[in-house]
């Protein structure tokens, strides 16, 4: 069954499809099951978080539950109304209104993690290279990209893989989201290397 969004947190997802509907591409809020499975591979020795396209904060719940404490977590967020409500809810998160090609710049040193809950399969080859180019940087050696998609494949071109030396996990599939999702994991294969 698909796990319900709480009638506030739906109520602001879709007060926001309604006003910004070419900005919100999901059906309704990330699953609980999808976002648990987006965390199955941080704990609290994962040291710093970056979520990038916070939203709701369905996965930031997700992240909390894993044993990262909020002060740890940089959650990037454009949306204005869903940042308000983030900062309501977690007061010691750090909630940044960038977009996320500005993550080398988020207030945490050496996250082990960047969480995306962006719709990838939407975005420019251009404007992915810059995140997970960003995204590397910033992580220590070992640091894992995780992303979910609606799509059927890799949500990241195959020429920014390459050149990022990037190797990629299918994770998981949660057939109870709407719709259904597939989670990703990117490792880079040099700093995966460096770091044994």
């Amino acid at each position: 069954m698909v796990a319900k969004p709480s009638q506030s947190e739906l109520g602001l997802f879709l007060s926001q499809l309604r006003r910004r509907p070419n900005k919100i591409v999901a059906l309704s809020p990330s699953s609980t099951r999808l976002a648990r499975k987006m965390c199955l591979q941080i704990d609290a020795t994962t040291g710093p978080v970056i979520e990038l396209g916070a939203g709701t904060g369905r996965i930031t719940r997700a992240i909390l539950a894993s044993g990262v404490p909020e002060d740890q977590i940089a959650a990037y967020e454009i949306n204005p109304d869903f940042a308000q409500s983030l900062r309501a809810e977690f007061p010691n998160l750090r909630v940044v209104e960038q977009g996320a090609e500005e993550l080398r710049n988020a207030p945490v040193e050496r996250p082990g993690a960047v969480i995306s809950g962006l719709p990838l399969l939407t975005f420019s080859e251009a404007s992915q290279s810059r995140i997970l180019t960003a995204a590397f940087a910033k992580m220590r050696p070992g640091g894992l990209f995780i992303q979910f998609t609606y799509g059927f494949h890799t949500p990241v071109a195959r020429s920014i893989c390459k050149a990022l030396d990037l190797e990629v996990e299918m994770q998981s599939t949660e057939l109870w989201n709407l719709p259904p999702a597939q989670v990703y994991v990117f490792r880079q294969r040099a700093a995966v290397r460096n770091a044994a």
